[in-house]
């Protein structure tokens, strides 16, 4: 079995894939957008939906994300966080420096009990994200 996360986002679903792209050198880009679908008058595309973006991916260390913007009318809930465990403690401290501004920070860049060094923000896009050293 595989397992892929799909990330959805309001409307800034490919700033977040580019920050992610420079954040976790992310590989194989893919961002396909509502304007690119062919018109189909059971399916109608205003403006504002034009740009967003209907799917993307991109591939971050061996893992195929899934990205997208949603409706207006989705209802919105963060009850996941994605949890990359990397080898240094300068990846965790790497990928916390990349994502922290405008983040909510719940566990600041420490030591703890599992790991070397360990942080867990909500980024500015409303993503959890859990930064897991397993080696010091």
């Amino acid at each position: 079995m595989l397992v892929e996360p799909n990330l959805n986002f309001n409307g800034n679903c490919e700033e977040a894939m580019k920050t992610y792209e420079k954040t976790f050198n992310g590989k194989d880009l893919k961002i396909l957008k509502y304007g690119d679908l062919p018109e189909n008058p059971e399916f109608p595309i205003d403006d504002k939906q034009k740009n967003m973006v209907i799917h993307g991916e991109m591939k971050i260390g061996e893992t195929i994300f899934n990205f997208s913007d949603t409706p207006d009318d989705y209802a919105y809930g963060n009850m996941m966080s994605v949890a990359l465990k990397v080898d240094t403690e300068k990846e965790v401290k790497d990928f916390f420096e990349n994502l922290k501004e405008g983040a909510n920070i719940h566990v600041d860049l420490c030591p703890t009990f599992f790991s070397p060094m360990y942080a867990f923000i909500t980024d500015k896009f409303g993503v959890n994200w859990q930064f897991i050293a397993t080696k010091d």
